[in-house]
């Protein structure tokens, strides 16, 4: 424990409490600026977070996964990533850069959340059973991108709803943001 000796014991014993929490709080504010340069990131571009999507869910071995289609209307080609989030955790349970795509102008492109019957995607996140979870959608390029993400059945490959994608800032307080 760090501490600073004085003369007066009763200052000495508050240093000694807040020394220590003034280390622990530089560490904390380290670590999370450290996974935000590290998420901002695709594919070794800088990147923004574009939307967020709540309710997203994922049953591998069960009738549901969530698509997320982005279509790029922009004159430059565009990368695109997924990020998930579940519970009250703020690190994704992926890597957004490792299943990026790449959008061609006038182009969509679509990354859905696990193996669906039939569903032909550009990328697939394999993160596992999920219910309830968010997402946020990272592109390369900030403007003239849209999206969308349905929740389908894998059964019959059909949407069985859509979620409503938000801006960057309207998560839950209890997801990521």
């Amino acid at each position: 424990m760090i501490g600073i000796v004085a003369e007066d014991p009763k200052r000495s014993l508050s240093m000694k409490a807040v020394v220590p929490a003034l280390v622990l709080m530089t560490a904390l504010v380290a670590c999370t600026s450290t996974e935000t340069d590290a998420v901002r990131r695709l594919r070794n571009q800088k990147s923004v977070a574009l939307f967020s999507v709540n309710g997203v869910t994922n049953d591998p071995e069960g009738l549901t996964s969530t698509f997320f289609v982005c279509a790029n209307k922009s004159p430059e080609p565009v990368t695109i990533g997924v990020e998930i989030f579940n519970g009250p955790s703020r690190k994704p349970l992926n890597q957004a850069s490792d299943t990026a795509i790449t959008v061609m102008p006038d182009e969509s492109g679509s990354i859905l959340t696990d193996d669906a019957n039939d569903v032909i995607a550009d990328a697939k996140l394999k993160v596992g059973p999920l219910s309830g979870a968010s997402a946020r959608i990272l592109a390369t390029r900030p403007d003239q991108i849209s999206c969308r993400v349905y929740i389908i059945n894998t059964d019959t490959t059909m949407p069985s709803g859509v979620l409503e994608v938000k801006g960057p800032n309207e998560l839950s307080s209890t997801q990521a943001q």
